[in-house]
């Protein structure tokens, strides 16, 4: 079997295996991902020098992006909006994260220590470690978190683009 019959292969394996939609990301739009799905099995056209695949993916309708900190080297100022993802609490802390994308998030919380957050008029109980929840989320434009204990606190969740 020649190495490109066994490259098509790898592909085929790797694009068909998965039932339902994974996480696609394209190098034309970093710092985005799509939830996508083979639609169609894959179309291959062979010449002499070259070999040329096409896929049919259908995908979420809204793009991928994890929330950003201030880290200069990735933030885009016209899209971006800088949260503090990383937090000492003493006592009581209240924070503003900013969701940029149009849909409602859920939030991941990780503790250094057991604690209570407000989001939202919400109240949840945490534990050391992470926290997920399915009413522990942000909705789009900014969002206070106000914190109760002591010890570190991290942020993350992923916005929905269109």
């Amino acid at each position: 079997m020649s190495t490109l019959n066994l490259k098509l292969t790898e592909l085929m394996n790797w694009l068909m295996k998965p039932t339902g939609k994974i996480l696609l990301k394209d190098d034309a739009m970093p710092g985005y991902a799509f939830l996508a799905e083979v639609q169609t099995a894959p179309t291959i056209e062979e010449g002499w020098d070259f070999c040329k695949v096409t896929i049919v993916f259908q995908c979420y309708a809204y793009r991928l992006k994890r929330c950003y900190d201030d880290v200069w080297d990735t933030f885009y100022f016209n899209l971006d909006a800088a949260s503090n993802l990383e937090v000492t609490v003493n006592g009581h802390e209240s924070i503003l994260l900013i969701n940029t994308g149009h849909n409602r998030v859920r939030l991941t919380v990780t503790c250094s220590t057991a604690m209570s957050a407000s989001v939202n008029d919400h109240v949840f109980a945490l534990k050391a470690g992470d926290n997920v929840n399915p009413y522990l989320e942000l909705m789009p434009g900014e969002n206070v978190v106000n914190i109760e204990g002591t010890g570190k606190v991290k942020f993350k969740w992923t916005e929905e683009v269109p």
